[in-house]
């Protein structure tokens, strides 16, 4: 009888665990995925992926001699895919497009959008990085700081080449 009910208590143990197993696994195979089409972003441009970071379906990198930044985003059947020379911006920041609802206490403000914006040097054009729309989620999940922290570095990539 004891057999028995090791048996049936490790077969429980395992289908309550089998859901996270296949949860990581999908989300390990989506993050090679994006991270592969970032790779081939970066050949075609004969360069190579020094860091990057993963969003809710993007990928952001920096080459390693720090002279591109790279974007890539699958959004349901559009594909994204930026390259950007670093010599080339003149300015990054990020912008929040913001939206004030009513609330108990008075009013809040709600993140409709949220991108990192690299302007050119050459004209008033701008490249952005959509990192979080309100329209494909529900709520931020890490993004703000994920757009500040590449603000941060694509900034001090564009001083390496001011220097």
């Amino acid at each position: 009888m004891e057999l028995g009910t090791i048996i049936i208590g490790l077969l429980i143990i395992a289908l309550c665990a089998l859901p996270f197993i296949f949860m990581a696994r999908g989300r390990k195979r989506k993050q090679k995925e994006l991270l592969d089409n970032l790779k081939n972003i970066a050949e075609s441009n004969n360069t190579d992926i020094g860091t990057f970071d993963f969003g809710p379906g993007f990928v952001i990198g920096l080459s390693s001699a720090k002279n591109y930044v790279l974007f890539y985003k699958k959004k349901k059947e559009q594909h994204i895919e930026m390259c950007i020379p670093i010599n080339t911006l003149r300015k990054c920041e990020v912008k929040e497009a913001k939206q004030s609802v009513a609330a108990q206490k008075g009013k809040e403000e709600i993140i409709n959008k949220l991108e990192l914006v690299c302007y050119s040097n050459a004209s008033s054009n701008s490249n952005s990085f959509e990192f979080y729309n309100a329209d494909d989620f529900l709520q931020l999940n890490g993004e703000l700081q994920l757009a500040k922290k590449w603000e941060n570095m694509v900034k001090e990539a564009m001083e390496l080449y001011r220097s």
